[in-house]
């Protein structure tokens, strides 16, 4: 936990910047996030399924948004001193923003968008506004295809470019944390940042290597793998994506 802690404290004071995802320029930091309907999860009516005392729609996922000038977060549940803050907006000027995979009482346990990857903890639902997320995204890397699914049901599949074999694009359980149209550099007509890291590059072009899906306008390159650790996709192909992928959706990286 106390590496995690060093970590945290460099999020907080800028460390990570949009312009620091894969293969891109310089991408602005004052677009405007695409935000997810924001339906309150305790007034939903919509058929829960369990994760935790979070009702969830079925299939869906619950997405969070800070609703304060920061958000506390605890290591336990049951804890009364936080761990430290994150604050909102990022340095990035954009929401701070969660995916919620349980809850305990008025604490929900969330996924947080630094290092190490997978990071996790909890945070008082008071300091947040959740809302419903419908679909999630699943990436696989030993086929190169992206594939977008509501529960069962595929909505959009697609093949990708993912990481080299010296830069590999990250394992794990991510989330959508930011949504950008025309973010510039090299990201194409949209990018989608990831909550997640590369295992390799800690210091790529000043930043600390946070990955992204986005797009690439040199189509040829689709279905290799080439990019720094990022998902790269033609611009037509993720500006359908896009809206299926509101900020807070679960996406899972897998070999």
């Amino acid at each position: 936990m106390a590496a995690l802690a060093l970590v945290a404290c460099g999020v907080a004071f800028g460390v990570v910047a949009i312009d620091q995802r894969d293969d891109a320029e310089a991408a602005p930091t004052d677009g405007t996030a695409v935000a997810a309907a924001a339906t309150d999860v305790g007034a939903t009516n919509l058929p829960p399924k369990a994760i935790g005392q979070v009702r969830v729609p079925e299939p869906g996922y619950i997405g969070a948004q800070a609703a304060g000038g920061e958000v506390d977060l605890f290591a336990e549940a049951t804890d009364t001193t936080p761990m430290w803050s994150l604050p909102n907006p990022t340095h990035e000027g954009m929401p701070l923003s969660f995916t919620v995979i349980d809850r305990v009482g008025a604490r929900l346990q969330v996924r947080l968008p630094i290092r190490p990857n997978g990071s996790t903890a909890w945070i008082d639902a008071s300091q947040v506004v959740t809302y419903v997320v419908p679909n999630d995204i699943v990436i696989d890397l030993s086929d190169r295809m992206l594939r977008a699914k509501h529960g069962d049901e595929v909505l959009l599949s697609a093949p990708v470019a993912v990481g080299s074999p010296s830069t590999p694009t990250p394992e794990g359980e991510f989330y959508v944390d930011i949504s950008l149209a025309d973010p510039g550099g090299s990201y194409g007509s949209w990018m989608l940042s990831v909550a997640g890291f590369s295992n390799v590059l800690t210091n790529f072009g000043g930043g600390i290597g946070q990955i992204a899906i986005h797009g690439w306008s040199d189509e040829s390159v689709i279905g290799q793998a080439v990019s720094n650790g990022c998902i790269r996709m033609p611009n037509g192909v993720i500006e359908r994506l896009a809206p299926l992928a509101p900020v807070g959706t679960p996406v899972t990286i897998r070999a």
